[in-house]
């Protein structure tokens, strides 16, 4: 699949080969149309997939990405992606878990964005047609016990790591457990915020968003207004920010979230 986001303002090229590399569902993309990136900041992109958040960060002006993930065909992807937005020169891509790549990661980092996995082990969304038929991208997609078990991981790995403006991105559903990645921040001294809500229809919070992509933008782009998004039980996504201090958070202006997806291939 090839297609073209715009995202705050900035379009971005992505080629993905979806048989083994995630296609960027509403969820992820909620994520990516609220992120803050000041000037220069060093940005850690954890679970990138095909590398959007981290093209994102540089476009918004990161002075250095650095973005890990565990499958080496979404890295492979994510190279490829960046060299095609003109982002290559900042971003750092790396095969392994974010544990690790943080041990390696010299200096401090200004912004760690996360989009991991939330769909608890053994849920039935595990079990659905589009994670069966692509087992090389749905074996990266289960975010463990509760389902927050993952992003609590991320947020006790991160937080020494951050710098003394440094701050945690990342969402929690409705779906899973979110007292696992609260109660981590608590733990960690960052205080969270909530920057977003949406209510994501269901097609739209897992492996199979790409095929709705290419019904509705087949024929033009199409823009998807998180606002207006159908109102469902059990659907809900919070994206939040989380810093040591309310000052260490940039300044938030009042939008609602939105984006265009635009098929090219």
């Amino acid at each position: 699949m090839k297609l073209r986001l715009t995202l705050q303002g900035h379009p971005i090229v992505l080629l993905i080969p979806e048989k083994t590399v995630f296609v960027p569902n509403l969820i992820g993309l909620l994520n990516a149309s609220t992120m803050v990136v000041r000037p220069g900041e060093t940005v850690f992109d954890a679970s990138t997939g095909c590398g959007v958040h981290a093209i994102l960060a540089a476009k918004l002006g990161a002075g250095r990405v650095v973005a890990c993930d565990l499958s080496p065909y979404a890295i492979k992807a994510a190279r490829r992606n960046a060299e095609l937005n003109g982002v290559a020169d900042r971003c750092t891509f790396v095969a392994a878990s974010f544990e690790d790549a943080l041990r390696r990661l010299k200096g401090r980092v200004d912004l760690v964005v996360s989009t991991l996995p939330n769909t608890p082990s053994g849920h039935k969304y595990a079990r659905e047609r589009a994670m069966k038929e692509t087992p090389l991208v749905s074996r990266f997609l289960i975010g463990g016990p509760g389902g927050g078990s993952l992003s609590a991981q991320l947020v006790r790995a991160a937080a020494p790591k951050l710098s003394r403006r440094g701050r945690m991105h990342l969402h929690t559903v409705d779906w899973n457990d979110k007292t696992l990645v609260r109660s981590a921040l608590r733990e960690a001294g960052l205080e969270p915020r909530v920057v977003a809500r949406a209510n994501i229809p269901e097609w739209g919070h897992r492996c199979n968003a790409g095929r709705t992509f290419k019904r509705r933008a087949a024929a033009r782009p199409w823009r998807v207004r998180y606002r207006d998004l159908p109102a469902k039980p059990k659907t809900g996504v919070q994206v939040l920010e989380a810093a040591a201090s309310p000052a260490s958070l940039p300044p938030r202006r009042r939008a609602s979230p939105e984006l265009e997806v635009e098929i090219l291939d």
